[in-house]
């Protein structure tokens, strides 16, 4: 039986063992998984408890723990006494409470998983859940009830957690599940995310067992980057953080693509234009709220094009068009003022003077002596005296209507010259045609 398992095999994991009767699952990130990128980043939405207490709440109970009873297995409760060392029950209970409810929030049933769950129990099989975490088996189906659905939680015969039994998988936890069950280990086929705790200890015990591979190292490295982005862009605060919804949709549909610009738009593109649709979908809702009338979508060609796709397969809306406007026709209608005209002849002084007469809408008759046969020999020569005299010629047309101080201002320091418009025959307005 191959060991490793895929997130879109498991299925049909049961094809892989010698006709088990009994599935064991791990439940995080194997039944249950949480839309962020680490399970600590659910601490941030806990009221008055930053993830760093809570963390430190968990590492000094472990601590503690191993002391007394030489094992690090902890309860919530048993966290929370180190959290809030001074809490009134009251108060101790609803923090709780609290982290339940975000697990809750945060957690959800994997389809492959549940999938193989129900293929399980058409056979008649029984299905077990054995976890390594603080939460106790009552607390641990609650939130599996909470999350996953009543129907889920229904095919779940047995829980088993390494809280309640104060062993984990590796120290004997598995063992208790299969003595409990009264089965010997080839009855059992197990399945989880971790392979030390659930792959290498089920076999030590001579339980088939198969490794879940959520991600790739491509994908878990895209995924840790985009945690980086999200906590350098600014979070939330109170909120639960590092979301991710995408995790399982990408560990589930990704391997089954092979042609990478495929699996690009998928994984990349593809989450990136849909949430830039969804805001332009916003956008477009509240203009219409605020001002009425029909809203027109305008999607500007080229870099519109893949907005525009995405936008089509949502249900594109009757006003949506593709419209496209060359560079040079941008740029000419972008020059709508004296200064506008200014600061663009400025900041393109060294531009082919023909082509800067076009932007800046001289007629073809007053680009002619702005013209430089780029193959002659002294071409650098007259395309420098061909700038200079389009720029005296854009400075006397311009200061037809111009400020004469303002010109001193923007043109004359550090050898910089001056820029134009069109009006009636000469420059001033820049027509966007």
């Amino acid at each position: 039986m191959t060991e490793t398992i895929l997130p879109h095999e498991l299925s049909n994991a049961l094809e892989r063992a010698n006709a088990p009767k009994i599935l064991s699952l791990d439940c995080f990130d194997t039944l249950l998984w949480r839309d962020t990128h680490a399970p600590s980043d659910v601490f941030s939405a806990l009221p008055d408890i930053t993830p760093r207490q809570r963390g430190a709440g968990e590492a000094n109970a472990r601590k503690a723990q191993i002391t007394r009873r030489g094992s690090s297995e902890v309860s919530l409760a048993q966290i929370y006494d180190q959290v809030m060392p001074k809490a009134d029950p009251a108060s101790h209970s609803a923090a709780i409470a609290s982290e339940l409810s975000a697990e809750a929030q945060a957690c959800f049933a994997f389809a492959p998983a549940v999938e193989l769950m129900k293929a399980a129990k058409a056979q008649g099989l029984t299905v077990i859940i054995v976890s390594d975490t603080y939460l106790d088996e009552r607390e641990l189906l609650s939130l599996i009830q909470q999350s996953a659905g009543e129907e889920v939680a229904a095919l779940i015969d047995r829980v088993f957690a390494s809280s309640t039994h104060g062993v984990s998988k590796g120290q004997g936890l598995l063992a208790r599940a299969m003595k409990a069950m009264k089965c010997k280990p080839s009855d059992i086929l197990h399945i989880g995310d971790n392979r030390a705790a659930d792959h290498d200890s089920a076999r030590a015990l001579g339980i088939p067992a198969l490794h879940l591979k959520q991600f790739d190292e491509t994908v878990r490295q895209r995924l840790r980057l985009e945690r980086t982005c999200q906590q350098l862009s600014g979070e939330t605060a109170e909120a639960i953080r590092g979301l991710q919804p995408h995790r399982a949709l990408m560990a589930r549909s990704e391997p089954m693509i092979s042609d990478m610009a495929q699996r690009l738009g998928f994984s990349v593109l593809g989450p990136v234009f849909h949430a830039y649709e969804k805001w332009l979908r916003r956008e477009a809702e509240m203009l219409e709220r605020e001002r009425g009338g029909q809203i027109h979508w305008l999607f500007m060609l080229r870099d519109g094009h893949l907005p525009y796709v995405v936008h089509a397969e949502g249900g594109a809306v009757e006003s949506a068009k593709c419209v496209e406007i060359s560079r040079f026709a941008a740029v000419s209608a972008s020059l709508t003022s004296n200064e506008a005209i200014e600061e663009h002849v400025a900041l393109e002084h060294g531009l082919n003077p023909s082509t800067l007469a076009r932007q800046v809408l001289f007629t073809e008759e007053e680009i002619a002596p702005f013209v430089v046969d780029q193959k002659a020999p002294n071409a650098e020569e007259l395309m420098a005296e061909a700038s200079t005299k389009l720029l005296a010629e854009l400075r006397s047309g311009l200061a037809q209507k111009a400020d004469p101080q303002a010109f001193a201002r923007i043109c004359r320091p550090a050898g910089r010259t001056c820029p134009p418009g069109r009006q009636s025959g000469r420059w001033g307005h820049a027509d966007a045609g």
